[in-house]
């Protein structure tokens, strides 16, 4: 056995230093202070990044920014404070306190969550993460890298395999050949078709494969100049694979078996052990024996590396044409996937969480953590551990229902580190057909409840808690179920809405035109007790009388520059009127927004059979009488009626329909007409170009992005030209100016949108647009009125004591 010991005898970190974050004794976090904190905090009103070394060092669920969330604990709570964080998750709240003076307090209910949170926190340099790479290289790297022996195309010789694209092999239910599930037969998300007989294969739940193959192979050689080679396997190759997944597994693997859940990609009956290849089992295998050997902390310093991986090195791992990676929040299992070589990855990593540590050291600088943290694994419903008003602040990022059911995903770290999830006691609502105690969302309620109660507990008198959510799939009911159950615990709600406006999306952000992109926060306060009856002065003071004109101008907007070609989701629009109700101290008013969404939007089925609502005037007949439709647009419809039938057409063929079709051709030009609506495509069987309608999402996406950028860029001229008081040579179409009333208020230029109404006769507009465009005059009149800056320039030391809220009575005179 390696003696890593005395060849790491020189580090730093003492070998307690993971015991520390488990003491029971918290006296050095605690104090005695009990003064009131009565000032709300501030709007964050920067945009933060998802992405930063420290949060890049391992993937999380749901993981927020700690430079958000230092945001508020700065503000909420005073250097030497003790902060709570009942859901821990990552640690991020521990590293936005430490970074600010606090002490810090974290549980969560897994014990993956609190082994990431032990290590995002512990005070380990970059030069021990070095020496204790390094020996860990020397002593497993030739012997990883030999299961991945690859032919070299160039001299024959043998290289190491990067990665390998896998493609799963289906049967065809009518001739019987194989299908393979390459980019070039799909039909679908999941259908591929059969190259012998035509025929549609699923690969749904029903359609199980029967092989895996190997399409490419990317290869280092040392024959080559050092960039990767990419190849079809050849049947030597295919040996060499075959021949490393035979090979004997001498070490641990895990055998924790996976929960049953279609949502999450559970279809099967499979253990931890099923999500790897064979041979990259054994690499994994191999890898996590040899860190065993070494002692605290630097065991716990390499297996966090090593868990960094557990995703990436999974049959998980897409093979995307924008890059490759894991689905967040799922176990889901691609028809094609890479098979990346563990070193390659766990090197990548360790390179990542060098420079985490580095920033570390930079945010949180040097601490000792039996005086500052601990981070326990326990039910934040019990913090037993925890005397009653023994806390300054919290920062709680709660399961938000359904979204993400933590323990079944996170079985793949805790199976490496020999732990088990505790399934029965967690707070989720899931899918699964193994847990079905948890498939009740009432029973959710009544754990937000005892949550809730228990945080009342611990928390300080005159203190703050801040809740953060993203709830997705949440109705509006089950947020104001939410929201009712915080209160029921004895917390009052400040009535001002925050949001974490975060750069970085994730996948499903990225991919869905207008998904949520940011995280609500509400603040709750723990009034005193001898001050029961008071109660915030929240701007505004009284809900607006215009509220539902508001929550419907709302779910105008978010279905209009949402739709980008295919239209929005429900909980999208439930994102939008809930932004609104928080924003406007209307937490209390229960607006029936489904039913405006179906009285006046339309509702089309995407092709993953998922709801989605788009304007209704993207159906409109056409008109002629009135102003609202210019010959350009008239001239568009006709087009895409044309088209339609037509499937594609020439632009001569085009030009001679509205010939034939249209009492007047329009001013623009047809090749303008077509570039900014339609795709040109060179058809091969005429030899010729042809236009056709824009058929997939993101061509649809695009063509609605350049249409509404070009009428943006025209409404910017014409206001500049109205607010110079220049001579107006042309004014832009109604069509161009009704959009431009949506993208000005949209946009908070509400004065500005104002001067376009005077050039808006509503009554030449469709008659469902008509309703909607008052709605927005009045608002942006409201808005404007509200807005000094309307009637005379904008104070720039003006007195912001109006913005400033803070709590009736409660004010000493005392900044906090």
């Amino acid at each position: 056995m390696t003696d890593y010991q005395s060849s790491l005898s020189g580090i730093e970190e003492s070998e307690s230093l993971f015991e520390d974050f488990g003491d029971d004794d918290l006296t050095p976090l605690l104090n005695d202070d009990d003064e009131w904190y009565p000032t709300p905090p501030q709007p964050l009103d920067k945009e933060v990044s998802r992405r930063n070394p420290i949060a890049d060092m391992h993937i999380y669920w749901s993981k927020k920014p700690y430079e958000a969330i230092e945001h508020f604990v700065e503000q909420l709570s005073e250097e030497d404070d003790v902060v709570l964080d009942g859901c821990s998750g990552s640690g991020m709240t521990g590293v936005a306190s430490i970074a600010q003076g606090r002490k810090f307090i974290g549980t969560d209910h897994s014990p993956a969550a609190v082994f990431l949170s032990q290590n995002v926190l512990a005070p380990i340099t970059p030069t021990t993460l070095n020496q204790a790479y390094s020996e860990l290289e020397s002593a497993v790297k030739g012997r990883i890298n030999d299961l991945y022996r690859v032919s070299c195309e160039d001299c024959g010789s043998q290289g190491t395999t990067n990665y390998v694209r896998w493609r799963h092999v289906y049967e065809c239910k009518r001739c019987g050949n194989d299908v393979i599930a390459t980019k070039d037969r799909k039909v679908s998300k999941a259908t591929y078709s059969c190259d012998s007989c035509g025929a549609d294969v699923s690969i749904g739940d029903d359609g199980k494969p029967i092989d895996r193959r190997p399409i490419e192979i990317s290869y280092d050689c040392s024959c080559g100049s050092g960039r990767a080679n990419q190849k079809e396997p050849t049947d030597r190759d295919k040996r060499l694979i075959e021949q490393a997944n035979q090979r004997d597994i001498d070490y641990w693997t895990p055998d924790s078996e996976l929960k049953l859940n279609s949502r999450i990609g559970v279809t099967n009956k499979q253990t931890v052990a099923d999500l790897y290849t064979p041979r990259n089992l054994h690499a994994m295998a191999l890898l996590r024996d040899e860190i065993q050997r070494f002692d605290s902390p630097i065991r716990e310093l390499l297996m966090f590396c090593f868990t960094s991986i557990c995703f990436n090195t999974t049959i998980m791992y897409q093979d995307r044409e924008a890059g490759g990676g894991v689905t967040k929040g799922t176990l889901y299992q691609p028809p094609q996937y890479k098979e990346n070589n563990v070193w390659n990855i766990f090197e990548g990593k360790v390179n990542y969480i060098r420079r985490g540590l580095e920033e570390k050291q930079d945010v949180m600088g040097n601490f000792d953590v039996w005086e500052t943290a601990r981070v326990f694994q326990d039910d934040v419903r019990d913090l037993s551990r925890l005397d009653e008003s023994s806390v300054d602040y919290i920062f709680i990022d709660p399961p938000y229902g359904d979204q993400v059911p933590y323990s079944e995903i996170n079985l793949v770290w805790t199976a490496w580190l020999e732990d088990s999830e505790r399934f029965d006691d967690e707070i989720v609502i899931t899918d699964s057909s193994e847990r079905e105690e948890k498939q009740s969302e009432h029973q959710w309620q009544d754990a937000i409840s005892e949550t809730f109660e228990e945080l009342y507990r611990v928390l300080k008198p005159g203190r703050w808690v801040t809740v953060t959510f993203n709830p997705g799939n949440m109705s509006l009911n089950a947020w104001e179920e939410f929201n009712r159950r915080i209160q029921d615990a004895g917390f009052l709600p400040y009535n001002g809405r925050y949001a974490l406006d975060i750069s970085q999306k994730t996948y499903k952000q990225l991919t869905e035109s207008k998904a949520q992109k940011k995280d609500v926060i509400v603040n709750y306060y723990k009034l005193p007790t001898e001050a029961e009856e008071v109660e915030f002065e929240t701007p505004p003071e009284e809900t607006p009388q215009n509220i539902r004109e508001l929550v419907e101008t709302a779910i105008d907007n978010i279905v209009r520059e949402g739709y980008q070609g295919e239209g929005v989701y429900t909980d999208q629009v439930f994102h939008a009127v809930l932004t609104v109700l928080t924003e406007n101290n209307a937490l209390e008013y229960r607006p029936d927004w489904e039913a405006i969404l179906e009285e006046k939007y339309v509702c089309v089925e995407d092709q993953m059979g998922r709801d989605r609502w788009q304007p209704p005037d993207t159906t409109t007949e056409i008109d002629p009488t009135l102003n609202y439709y210019s010959e350009d647009l008239i001239a568009r419809r006709e087009i895409e009626q044309f088209l339609e039938e037509e499937e594609a057409a020439t632009y001569t063929e085009i030009q001679e329909h509205l010939a034939d079709n249209l009492a007047s051709l329009p001013e623009t030009s047809l090749g303008d007409i077509l570039e900014d609506a339609f795709i040109k495509e060179y058809d091969r069987s005429d030899r010729e170009h042809k236009w056709r309608m824009p058929e997939t999402p993101e061509e649809r996406a695009r063509i609605e992005r350049q249409r509404e950028g070009q009428m943006e860029s025209r409404i910017d001229s014409f206001v500049h030209t109205l607010r110079e008081d220049e001579y107006i040579d042309e004014t832009p179409p109604l069509e161009v100016l009704e959009y431009g009333t949506r993208y000005l208020l949209n946009e908070e230029r509400h004065a500005d949108a104002l001067l376009l109404f005077d050039y808006i006769d509503i009554d030449e507009l469709p008659e469902d647009m008509r309703d909607d465009v008052r709605r927005r005059q009045r608002i942006c009149q409201t808005l404007a009125d509200e807005d000094p800056s309307v009637e005379q320039n904008t104070q720039e030391d003006a007195d912001d004591d109006g913005q400033q809220q803070k709590l009736e009575d409660l004010e000493d005179g005392t900044e906090n």
